[in-house]
């Protein structure tokens, strides 16, 4: 669950709010794209996960919520999409198309 851009555990009074995420490889394009994740939490309390931008910013899922929160946590109008495998052709980096 480590392969993510964002991991919060057992974490209290954070907000993450206005990120932008994206996916890469290594500096030389080698290695695969990563990472898996977008953010993984658990056991958060008075916590906000808020308007953040996933567009192409994980591989397979946008938030693992393994649960176990207390009161007042905010998960919400968190956008984005996975990269594919369109979008990273063999020896090349991400490559960003209006279409």
């Amino acid at each position: 669950m480590d392969d993510c851009q964002l991991r919060l555990s057992e974490c209290f009074n954070v907000t993450v709010t206005g990120n932008t995420f994206l996916v890469g490889k290594h500096d030389d394009n080698s290695g695969r794209m990563s990472p898996k994740y977008g953010m993984v939490i658990d056991r958060l309390k008075g916590c906000i996960i808020s308007q953040n931008n996933l567009y192409k910013g994980y591989v397979d899922k946008q938030i693992v919520d393994l649960g176990g929160h207390g009161e007042q946590v905010i998960i919400e109008s968190n956008v984005g999409c996975p990269v594919s495998d369109m979008d990273c052709p063999e020896g090349k980096n991400l490559r960003m198309r209006w279409e």
